[in-house]
């Protein structure tokens, strides 16, 4: 059954703004959050997998997720606090590389 999402974001032909109403209309906001936690999860697993180090794995994975954050905040599609708390797990995941 085909949907027909034109309509959501007031009849707009940018995908920008098709993307940033589907995901107020639909998924309540919470499409970039989603979006950057299955990447977060294929990340680590890919890295764990090619590595077998769990630190450099998740330092990764954290720095990498909070660079995705400031690009979707950018695109207003997480809010502010996904970047703090990004942010605070990248400073963790370098503390526990240095720890030895």
């Amino acid at each position: 059954m085909p949907y027909n999402l034109t309509g959501i974001s007031q009849n707009t032909t940018g995908l920008l703004s098709l993307t940033q109403g589907v995901n107020d209309v639909l998924l309540f906001g919470y499409f970039g959050i989603v979006l950057m936690i299955g990447l977060a999860c294929v990340l680590f697993l890919s890295f764990y997998f090619s590595t077998k180090n769990v630190s450099h794995s998740a330092f990764a994975t954290c720095w990498l997720s909070f660079i995705l954050a400031l690009f979707l905040r950018a695109l207003d599609l997480v809010p502010d606090l996904a970047i703090f708390v990004t942010l605070i797990f990248a400073a963790a995941s370098l503390a526990f590389i240095w720890k030895k």
